[in-house]
């Protein structure tokens, strides 16, 4: 169901009137606004989660791009959005179920990378993960508000390219339900600039009493699909 997002002002940052937070790092002019004035809100004991269908894959680099907003840091995996099952995939966000982090998957099988900082509950964090490939070395990089926070390489090559993606739950089977609010999701078939996401971040804020995010449509490369949960 929709939900309402809370006053952005409450966001860290210079650009987010009255957050009084750590002021937002030089970086590119922000991208176009649009409003945001809902986002999704998912409860594991419900079994809650969005069916994306089979035709999407981003088997090479990519983007994953989406605010959230976890309710404790305790209960269970918090899977973002991912294409897989819970023991192989093909790429994938989520909060650790033990750490508290962002990590590409919690998966059985192939790579798995956490980033450094632990969320904490109840606070909205504009989470993105980025895949590049050089020759056969593929690097993901984790931002946390804007900025880089943890990366891993590997030569390892995604296992699963079939089945649902799912934003809330693992795809193809039941299990690491998200716990909290989803907002904004996008995914990208290429890696964006560390400016790119940079840009994404300082563009939300509340303009004249209204909650505002970046219009995605406005990068280089605009998002393959873009979810914006309830706006």
């Amino acid at each position: 169901m929709g939900f309402p997002i809370p006053n952005l002002a409450s966001l860290p940052g210079a650009s987010r009137p009255g957050g009084g937070g750590t002021p937002v790092p030089p970086g590119p002019d922000p991208l176009a606004q649009i409003n945001n004035v809902y986002s999704m809100d998912f409860d594991p004991l419900s079994d809650q989660y969005i069916d994306l269908g089979t035709s999407l894959s981003l088997a090479n680099e990519y983007t994953i791009s989406s605010w959230i907003n976890i309710n404790n840091t305790t209960a269970g995996a918090r899977v973002i959005v991912y294409k897989g099952s819970n023991s192989s995939y093909e790429f994938g966000l989520e909060v650790n179920r033990t750490s508290g982090k962002l990590s590409t998957l919690g998966a059985s099988t192939g790579p798995v990378f956490t980033s450094n900082t632990t969320l904490a509950a109840g606070v909205w964090y504009h989470a993105a993960l980025t895949k590049a490939v050089v020759g056969g070395t593929k690097t993901y990089t984790f931002f946390l508000n804007g900025q880089p926070d943890g990366t891993g390489t590997t030569t390892v090559a995604p296992n699963y390219t079939s089945g649902i993606t799912a934003i809330g739950r693992f795809g193809s089977s039941s299990g690491g339900y998200f716990n909290g609010l989803i907002d904004e999701v996008a995914l990208f078939n290429t890696a964006l600039t560390d400016e790119e996401i940079l840009s994404i971040y300082n563009a939300t804020a509340v303009v004249g009493g209204v909650n505002k995010t970046a219009d995605l449509s406005q990068l280089t490369t605009p998002p393959v699909k873009w979810y914006r949960m309830g706006d």
